[in-house]
């Protein structure tokens, strides 16, 4: 119904990647990863951070943002992100979801840093 939306079409990768782990032959296996790489590919061409990720991956800097205007227009959102958090640990520091994210923005933002 919206093919492009985002996180039905993530979804839609992942069942497929995942269906094809219990398919019982390997040409059916690889048939399903095919089309769950053609899913991620869909993606990379509406999301401009999953594109400018996916242009690293021949340079051996596998999922480097390597796009400045994107690592820019990301660099005060992962900033931000961090502070909310830094904010929720301190209200309550053993909230394990804080931590979590806290753990994947700061490594986001670290990559929206190298090029």
């Amino acid at each position: 119904m919206e093919p492009s939306n985002k996180g039905a079409l993530l979804s839609l990768a992942w069942l497929e990647y995942n269906e094809a782990q219990n398919l019982p032959r390997i040409d059916e296996k690889l048939a399903m990863i095919d089309r769950a790489a053609k899913t991620y590919g869909k993606i990379a061409g509406i999301d401009p951070v999953t594109r400018a990720r996916s242009t690293g991956l021949g340079a051996g800097r596998f999922g480097w943002l390597t796009d400045e205007k994107v690592r820019g227009d990301l660099r005060p959102k992962y900033d931000n992100a961090v502070k909310q958090l830094t904010r929720a640990l301190e209200i309550d520091p053993a909230s394990s979801d804080a931590m979590v994210f806290m753990s994947l923005c700061l490594r986001e933002r670290a990559d929206s840093r190298h090029g």
